[in-house]
């Protein structure tokens, strides 16, 4: 007897880009961060619309910190 589990983990699609088809649990590189999606989506104009309504959310968000010499 086998389990389908899906997919365990991220699937990686490199920058986020407007205009894109995403799937639940894939991940992006947004500036200095890396964020999921959250529900299958295809990208507005802009990253933070699209997370403002939910359908992203931060793994790492390093914005805003200064780079270590």
């Amino acid at each position: 007897m086998t389990k389908n589990l899906g997919t365990i983990g991220f699937r990686n699609r490199s920058a986020w880009q407007s205009g894109t088809s995403y799937r639940k649990d894939d991940r992006v590189q947004v500036g200095r961060g890396w964020a999921y999606c959250v529900e299958d989506h295809t990208s507005g104009d802009n990253f933070g619309a699209d997370m403002a309504m939910g359908l992203w959310d931060w793994l790492v968000n390093a914005s805003g910190l200064e780079d270590m010499e």
